[in-house]
């Protein structure tokens, strides 16, 4: 049970329909707001603990600065704070809520908008932790600098960041969703895009992690040149990166240097039926003694140097960097569309 002393409710308070605490000027524990309630708290300036609305509530707090720990509105709930400045924890918008927080500036933990919210929020500047924006959620945050863990968006929902410079982790966008993030040099961790998404990121010069586009998905990058960890790009995918000049640590290879070697993978891969295997990178019951994929391919011919670097960087990307990234989008096509291309290329019907 919470203890009342000067107005001040020392513990937590759980306010359920009927109840009247107009009184009240300070919560120090947490504040449940649930069950189509309202919470009417003209008085109070400050919430220690956690602030949860839910189930149809409404939280009417005008003089509210200052949140502790984190706020949940979910379930068609709403949360009217136009006084807080900042949240100490996460903030978690789900289920068709709505929080209005015209003036806070900092969000210390993650945010998450999902299942249709929205997150009003066009004063914060920076978030501690990840941003998650989902189900076909809108995140409208246009003074956001800085994401100090992950930005993940999915399911159709929209991430607009005009402002947003760096990602302190990943950058994951799947399912149709669309991450316009103008101003963003780099990112710390991994960038993953997939299932017909978009990520336009104009400005990115350095990717921490590694890079995964899958199939129909497109990765807009004209300024990248380093991606610091491994490369895997699927059919049908679609990598615009100009500028790159490293992946792994590793320089990318010569343009014409690829193409040659290209056409040398296609001759090899096609002198015989049992020369090309695309289950697997390299396989050796084939009729000369060995067969491999296109990547592996590249690296076999690549002698000694390939075969280490393949041991350093792994299969895919070693085949990236011999022959490119257009290349690339052919290492996970079946074996029939494998030979279909290949045999374009060895014919110079292809580059």
């Amino acid at each position: 049970m919470s203890k009342i002393y000067k107005g001040a409710i020392l513990g937590d308070l759980v306010i359920d329909k009927g109840d009247d605490a107009q009184a009240v000027t300070s919560v120090g524990g947490s504040l449940d707001v649930s069950e189509g309630a309202t919470a009417d708290l003209p008085q109070v300036t400050s919430i220690g603990g956690y602030l949860d609305v839910s189930e149809g509530a409404t939280a009417d707090l005008p003089q509210v600065t200052s949140i502790g720990g984190s706020l949940d509105v979910s379930e068609g709930a709403t949360a009217d704070l136009p006084q807080v400045t900042s949240i100490g924890g996460s903030l978690d918008v789900s289920e068709g809520a709505t929080a209005d927080l015209p003036q806070v500036t900092s969000i210390g933990g993650s945010l998450d908008v999902r299942q249709g919210a929205t997150a009003d929020l066009p004063q914060v500047t920076s978030i501690g932790g990840s941003l998650d924006v989902r189900q076909g959620a809108t995140a409208d945050l246009p003074q956001v600098t800085s994401i100090g863990g992950s930005l993940y968006v999915s399911e159709g929902a929209t991430a607009d960041l005009p402002q947003v410079t760096s990602i302190g982790g990943s950058l994951d966008v799947r399912q149709g969703a669309t991450a316009d993030l103008p101003q963003v040099t780099s990112i710390g961790g991994s960038l993953y895009v997939s299932e017909g998404a978009t990520a336009d990121l104009p400005q990115v010069t350095s990717i921490g992690g590694s890079l995964y586009v899958s199939e129909g998905a497109t990765a807009d990058l004209p300024q990248v040149t380093s991606i610091g960890g491994s490369l895997e790009l699927h059919p049908r995918s679609k990598l615009i990166a100009p500028k790159l000049e490293t992946i792994h640590g590793q320089p990318v290879g010569d343009p014409d240097a690829q193409k040659l070697l290209l056409k040398q993978v296609a001759e090899c891969a096609l002198a015989d039926p049992s020369n090309l295997v695309m289950d697997a990178w390299h396989k050796d019951d084939a009729v000369c003694g060995t067969a491999h994929c296109i990547a592996g391919w590249a690296v076999h011919l690549s002698g000694e140097e390939g075969y280490k670097l393949e041991k350093e960087v792994g299969p895919a990307t070693a085949g990236a960097i011999l022959l490119g990234t257009e290349a690339a989008t052919m290492f996970f096509l079946s074996e029939n569309e494998a030979r279909g291309r290949l045999e374009m290329i060895r014919q110079g019907v292809a580059a």
